[in-house]
């Protein structure tokens, strides 16, 4: 056999090696990927969700990252990025933790700061007056709103029987105070300020620009009274801490992952 004959089966087979390293390589990649990345980055977006709706109705899911770390391919993720997973899935458990503890301690607060502006005659009384005012145009904005409730049994005389409005939402207090000029600006003088987000009529869950020039409050001064308040009887400096640190930690896991995912 030549030299040149034995140099070319030397290189075939060598290129040959190479390629069946490659291939191996690229196989293992696409296992982490399709195994490890993905899953877990579609599990960090769905809690990215949770947390910044600061939603107690839905757990935040772990199923993803708890079983993954059974998994021996979990070893082959960066000791970093485990960190990373890790530290960011505590600091959410701390947030869902305290954000179940205080939902329930702010809307007992908000109802016995509503009753110290009003009391349920003030209710209807508003309402009724509501309805003998010319309708206001439709509101736009950034705060979420309720629709209002209306009778419509006579059409040709529509009744407002819940004004709508604004509603401050739990998560609202991770971005007080600075949040209270946009909702001055967005809270209309015929509509409620709701604090309960689910559908409710009750009187003293809600409150009316008429009940603070009552009691000759601002809106900003009631939400100060309200805060300390809380702050004074609830952990909410706690919800704060975990959840504002949750959602840019949150952030930087799943823009880890997105890359890894690729």
């Amino acid at each position: 056999m030549g030299k040149k004959i034995i140099v070319a089966i030397v290189v075939v087979l060598i290129l040959l090696g190479v390629g069946a390293t490659a291939g191996r390589s690229w196989m293992q990649a696409n296992k982490m990927r399709t195994t490890i990345y993905r899953p877990l980055f579609q599990e960090v977006a769905a809690i990215e969700e949770v947390v910044q709706a600061s939603s107690i109705s839905r757990a935040v899911p772990s199923t993803v990252y708890l079983s993954l770390k059974k998994d021996p391919l979990w070893e082959q993720v960066p000791a970093e990025l485990r960190k990373d997973v890790q530290d960011t899935y505590d600091r959410v458990w701390d947030c869902q933790s305290e954000m179940v503890v205080v939902r329930a301690q702010v809307a007992g607060m908000a109802t016995l700061a509503a009753k110290l502006v009003r009391k349920e005659a003030d209710d209807q009384a508003w309402i009724q007056k509501v309805n003998q005012s010319p309708p206001s145009p439709g509101r736009k904005g950034q705060w979420l709103r309720r629709d209002p409730v209306i009778d419509r049994s006579d059409p040709a005389h529509p009744r407002i029987t819940v004004p709508g409005g604004p509603v401050w939402q739990l998560r609202d207090w991770l971005d007080y105070p600075d949040n209270i000029a946009v909702l001055d600006k967005e809270w209309g003088e015929d509509e409620f300020l709701f604090f309960s987000e689910g559908p409710s009529d009750r009187w003293d869950a809600r409150i009316t620009r008429d009940d603070l020039q009552r009691a000759k409050l601002t809106v900003g001064q009631f939400m100060a009274n309200l805060n300390r308040s809380i702050e004074n009887m609830a952990r909410l400096q706690s919800y704060r801490q975990y959840c504002r640190q949750s959602i840019p930690m949150l952030a930087a896991l799943k823009k880890q992952l997105d890359e890894k995912s690729r």
